[in-house]
This record gives structure tokens, sequence and C-alpha cells, in this order.
């Protein structure tokens, strides 16, 4: 059902790994993010589903299960390149979730806590959208840029 979808994570976190492992840190912040990064998996969710059809773009989350990229039935109909956008952009979401130590200081991009312990997403001085800050992060991170199509969906070139 999600062979699409589950074939293009692959790829993607394989790419997402070989860039982590370029990164200017010390060898055990990578490495705990690389093993993130393996774990990760896409199933298919009914909450998305619910989502996706009263908001069409609504295609994935996560930090609804850790290290699950949740997904709805349509996701895998989708262009390769779409689902990979998706997949950086969501990648990008558990990384700055789990792994904040991989914001170098001199990226600009920064997670901070609310008295709540809700996260604050920052770009510079200016806190940002959660949704910007995937993307943004996933370019720093992965060296991927994810672009919008016309239908405001993700998407990257193909990298494989």
């Amino acid at each position: 059902m999600m062979k699409n979808v589950r074939r293009i994570l692959k790829e993607t976190v394989s790419l997402a790994q070989q860039a982590v492992l370029l990164l200017p840190l010390p060898k055990i912040v990578v490495d705990k993010a690389w093993a993130t990064l393996w774990s990760i998996q896409a199933k298919y969710c009914a909450d998305v589903d619910r989502l996706h059809a009263k908001k069409w773009r609504q295609f994935c989350h996560t930090m609804h299960r850790k290290n699950v990229i949740c997904c709805a039935r349509e996701t895998n109909d989708l262009t390769d390149e779409n689902i990979r956008g998706l997949m950086f952009h969501e990648l990008a979401h558990i990384i700055a979730e789990q792994h904040t130590d991989l914001l170098f200081q001199d990226s600009g991009l920064q997670v901070e806590q609310d008295e709540r312990g809700q996260p604050l997403f920052f770009m510079g001085d200016q806190e940002v959208d959660p949704e910007i800050f995937a993307d943004a992060l996933a370019e720093r991170i992965f060296q991927v840029r994810i672009y919008y199509d016309q239908n405001k969906l993700q998407w990257v070139e193909n990298q494989v």
C-alpha cells in the first residue's frame, strides 16, 4: 500500500545520512542523528487521512509517533518528486525535535522552548512558523532545496 512512499523514504534517508556525515560537528552528535535517520519509518495513519480530507495539502505529519512519518493513503499516488519533498520536510521536523545539537551556531537556526515546554523556532532573531523552519533546516543540514509546486505541495528534484 505504501510501496512508493517507503521506497522514496529509504532513498531520502540515505541522502540525508550522507549529508549529515559531512557536517562540521563532533562525531558523537553526527552519529546520534545518523542513527535516528536510520530508524525512521513511514506508516499509514488514519489521522492524516482525516486531515487530508479537510485540507488537501496535508499528506504527512510527525511527532505523533516517535521516528514515524505518518502518511495519508493518497501520498503513495503523488509523484516521486513530491514524495521526496514531503519526506525531506518531515525528516527535518524529526531532527528539529530530537537533535537540536545539529543546529550549529553559524546556521542562524535555533529551537527554544516556551514556558509550557513547547518548541519555538527561530531564524536569526525572528520566530518563524515550524513549516518554514523545517524547509530551512532541510536545506541547511541535508543540502536539498524544497520547492513548492502550483498546488503548494513540496517537491525535491531527483537526487538519486
